[in-house]
């Protein structure tokens, strides 16, 4: 499960802005870290968790959107991995307001993964 920090300075993203771009990670990040031909490296955006921080904007260098993708580990993901992420920030830069400063920095991890807890009940229709 691919994990995306989304780093912002509230004072410049819009609440707007901010929630339209929570929308679309999932999406844009499956879709560019997606490796079937690995086991175990499918993913669809269901599979991508987003966490939002807020920042203050007091600090050295700090961009006022930013994006810190944490993934799995698997030979064709790296194989490309710059290309990948070119696709995620390209994705994300066409839908921002004009002017935006950020980055998009991805991590391939070696690295396990188990959710608990009880299973979500099915809907009743």
């Amino acid at each position: 499960m691919p994990l995306v920090e989304m780093k912002i300075i509230p004072a410049i993203i819009d609440v707007r802005a901010r929630e339209y771009i929570i929308d679309i990670l999932p999406d844009v990040v499956s879709k560019a870290l997606d490796t079937p031909e690995d086991q175990g490296g499918e993913l669809t955006p269901d599979d991508i968790e987003v966490q939002v921080v807020e920042l203050s904007g007091q600090g050295v260098n700090i961009k006022p959107l930013s994006f810190i993708i944490h993934s799995n580990f698997f030979p064709a993901r790296a194989r490309n991995l710059d290309e990948r992420r070119k696709e995620i920030m390209d994705d994300i830069k066409d839908r921002l307001p004009p002017g935006i400063k950020g980055y998009v920095w991805v991590f391939l991890n070696h690295a396990s993964f188990q959710s608990f807890g009880p299973e979500e009940e099915p809907e009743k229709k």
